[in-house]
């Protein structure tokens, strides 16, 4: 090879680096989109989304939600600021869900489903939550 190409090759070598690195870092983090056009991540292993619903009547939705899927141990916890709904599948994995107020009208809603994550069965989930805030 060239002197003139190992130098070229050398200047390009941290920039490889650095799209490698992000392609890694930013790789956990996938991006879909609902019917309803409601942004939704996937961040480290849990379903994070904003809905349009204050938080009260959010975590009513959510519980609702779970024990129409039947899901086993609902327990509910709520204040003015947060609440925090668990159940458990068939197969003993601990659902969570973190509901935030983010407005007097907005909540956030952080869906995990055992302890790596349960992607279709988060957005199940999610899905279902999104048709009790509809009705």
């Amino acid at each position: 090879m060239p002197h003139n190409t190992r130098l070229h090759m050398k200047a390009r070598l941290p920039l490889l680096v650095l799209l490698a690195a992000a392609t890694l870092a930013f790789g956990a983090c996938t991006h879909v989109r609902e019917a309803t056009n409601d942004a939704v991540a996937w961040v480290r292993d849990a379903l994070q989304t904003t809905v349009d619903a204050p938080l009260d009547r959010t975590v009513k939705a959510t519980t609702t939600a779970l024990n129409n899927l039947r899901f086993a141990e609902v327990v509910t916890k709520a204040d003015a600021l947060s609440g925090i709904v668990t159940a458990k599948t068939a197969r003993d994995e601990k659902i969570e869900i973190t509901i935030t107020s983010v407005t007097p009208i907005q909540t956030r809603l952080d869906i995990r489903v055992g302890a790596f994550g349960d992607k279709p069965v988060s957005q199940r989930i999610l899905s279902e939550i999104l048709q009790e805030l509809r009705d």
